[in-house]
C-alpha cells in the first residue's frame, strides 16, 4: 500500500538519516545495531522498537534521585540489602541534583564473558549510559512487571560512583534472585561478568 508523503514529512525522515549517519560517524551508535534496525523498517517492520534495535527489556519507572539509596532500600522488601550500599558509598552529589524524574530503565543483555570497561564502552556505542545502585533500586521497587523483570536477574548496575573499600577493591551494586524475592550486594567491578548478567543502562 502506498500513501502521499507531503515535503515536511520527507524533511523529518532525512533530519533521522543525517542524525543516524552522524552519530554512526562519532562512534556513538554500534554502525551493525543501525543497519539492524534499519533493515527491520525496509521489510515492512513498521512497528520496530527500541527493544529490537538494543536488544534490550524496556521498563518505565520512576526514580527520586534526591533520597537516600539506604532509605530507598529500606522500603524496598528485598531478602537482603547489603549495609554498604548507601549514597557516601555509590552516589553523586550530581545524581542526587536532578530531583524526581520518570524515564525508561532499559535491560541488556550482551549473552557473554564481557569485563566491566567492555560493558560500558558497548552501552555507548548504542547510545546509553550505565545504570546506578539508587536506579536500580528504583527499578525494583517501581516496575509494573515484576515476573518479567525477575527473568532479568542478575542485574547489574555498573554507573555512577564505584565504591574502593579498605583493601582499595572496587564494587559496583547488582540484584539477584532469591528465590521469589531479591538480593541486593556489591560485586567486584574488576571481576569481570559471565553470560548470565544483564545491565541496566539509561539513554544518555
Amino acid at each position: 500500500m502506498t500513501q502521499r508523503v507531503t515535503d515536511e514529512q520527507l524533511g523529518k525522515v532525512t533530519k533521522r538519516v543525517l542524525d543516524l549517519f552522524r552519530r554512526v560517524k562519532e562512534g556513538t551508535l554500534d554502525p551493525e545495531e543501525v543497519c539492524k534496525g534499519l533493515q527491520l523498517i525496509i521489510e515492512g517492520e513498521f512497528t520496530v522498537t527500541e527493544e529490537k534495535i538494543l536488544k534490550g527489556k524496556i521498563f518505565r519507572i520512576t526514580i527520586l534521585y534526591n533520597q537516600r539509596v539506604e532509605d530507598e532500600i529500606a522500603s524496598a522488601g528485598l531478602a537482603y540489602a547489603d549495609s554498604n550500599i548507601t549514597n557516601e558509598n555509590f552516589s553523586t552529589d550530581e545524581e542526587t541534583a536532578k530531583g524526581t524524574v520518570e524515564t525508561d530503565a532499559i535491560i541488556v543483555h550482551f549473552n557473554e564473558p564481557m569485563t566491566s570497561e567492555e560493558v560500558i564502552a558497548a552501552l555507548d556505542k548504542k547510545g546509553l549510559r550505565p545504570g546506578t545502585p539508587k536506579e536500580l533500586v528504583a527499578l525494583h521497587k517501581g516496575c509494573d512487571n515484576q515476573d518479567a523483570l525477575q527473568d532479568e536477574l542478575p542485574l547489574v548496575a555498573l554507573g555512577g560512583k564505584v565504591w574502593q573499600d579498605s583493601r582499595g577493591l572496587r564494587f559496583v551494586a547488582y540484584l539477584s534472585r532469591f528465590g521469589s524475592k531479591r538480593n541486593l550486594n556489591p560485586h567486584w567491578f574488576d571481576d569481570g561478568w559471565n553470560s548470565d548478567y544483564r545491565f541496566l543502562a539509561f539513554r544518555k
